[in-house]
């Protein structure tokens, strides 16, 4: 049984932390034209992180000047409306990797029909399509069937090749309908979240991101926990706008969609339905093949197929490839401004 992912939690008086001193710090900065106010009649906020008497009333001033309800609360709407900017882009990137989901999802359902053609014989399609999505599930899943048609000349070879073989094709179709069962729980995930309303994604500050643990945030910054309760949370700081920390890159809005539909991987079961399905493997820890992870970046080749299916990186990239009709690993097309190459910057010609 799905679970409906809960909102984000709230800050109100008394509360103390990062998160108080990232509110602080947009409240100043939404209120601050040079040196004068813009709405407030109150001071500038001391960020310190402490949620007093003056941050309650300046989060009072913000909530009348916005429309919102004048509760001193910081919940959803309140944090959508100081994270705007951020929120925008999130909404932009959601829309497309629900998109890039559902045309995951329709690729495999062809596959799944191929395999059957294959188990009874019948003629094989002429479909470029297909072909296209036969490659793409072998180069991101080591999931091999025969090709439908053949290769154009000049083009890549795919890595492996597929067998009509009964007892292959039972297990190609074993791990599709695993596969299809991902993208469809990432699709249900993506339907639930609403930035805006603190459901499995909410806005977070500097401050905030830079208090996470170490190995919690991956190359955007971004971090997922899941709760105890088994319900989920991805957190979207500032750096989701940056494609490496520290970097001066602005990430394009396919850039942001990748990350969304990888952070929403990770999170397809949660905790109380039994372990996490959907890890990390590309990106080197644990090692595996027997070879070890090379510094920063995917071990992608190295991955098995058992692996491929449990690897986050996996699914956002073959979604990627049945939407673009091409390999994205190492690089996008010129039209999207900036490319990156396996999780780092790189170009594209």
């Amino acid at each position: 049984m799905r679970t409906i992912y809960k909102a984000g939690p709230l800050l109100r008086l008394h509360d103390r932390g990062p998160a108080v001193k990232d509110v602080q710090e947009l409240l100043n900065q939404s209120d601050r034209d040079g040196t004068k106010h813009i709405w407030s009649k109150t001071d500038f906020l001391e960020e310190d992180g402490i949620f007093g008497q003056l941050t309650l009333a300046k989060v009072r001033e913000f909530q009348t000047k916005f429309g919102l309800q004048v509760d001193g609360i910081v919940g959803p709407k309140t944090k959508a409306e100081l994270f705007a900017p951020q929120a925008d882009r999130v909404d932009q990137a959601q829309g497309i990797a629900i998109n890039w989901t559902l045309i995951a999802k329709g690729a495999i359902q062809s596959l799944q029909s191929y395999v059957r053609v294959l188990q009874f014989g019948g003629p094989k399609p002429t479909d470029p399509i297909l072909a296209r999505n036969v490659d793409a599930l072998a180069t991101h899943f080591h999931i091999f069937l025969p090709r439908p048609i053949p290769l154009p000349p000049g083009f890549p070879k795919p890595p492996g090749s597929g067998s009509a073989n009964p007892l292959d094709l039972i297990e190609a179709d074993d791990r599709l309908r695993f596969v299809f069962g991902v993208f469809d729980d990432v699709g249900f995930v993506l339907d639930q979240a609403s930035i805006r309303q603190g459901h499995v994604f909410q806005s977070i500050g500097r401050n905030f991101a830079e208090s996470k643990k170490p190995g919690l945030a991956n190359k955007s910054g971004t971090t997922g926990d899941i709760n105890e309760d088994g319900t989920i949370l991805v957190n979207f700081p500032p750096g989701f706008a940056v494609t490496t920390p520290g970097l001066p890159f602005f990430r394009t809005i396919h850039q942001q969609a990748s990350t969304v539909l990888h952070e929403c991987c990770h999170y397809v079961r949660p905790r109380r339905e039994g372990p996490v399905l959907v890890e990390d493997f590309a990106y080197g820890l644990p090692a595996f093949a027997g070879k070890a992870a090379k510094p920063g970046g995917h071990n992608y080749q190295q991955l098995t197929a058992e692996e491929a299916m449990h690897n986050a990186e996996s699914y956002n990239l073959f979604a990627e490839n049945v939407v673009f009709g091409a390999d994205t690993r190492f690089g996008r097309f010129s039209s999207d401004l900036q490319t990156f190459e396996c999780g780092t910057l790189g170009t594209f010609d």
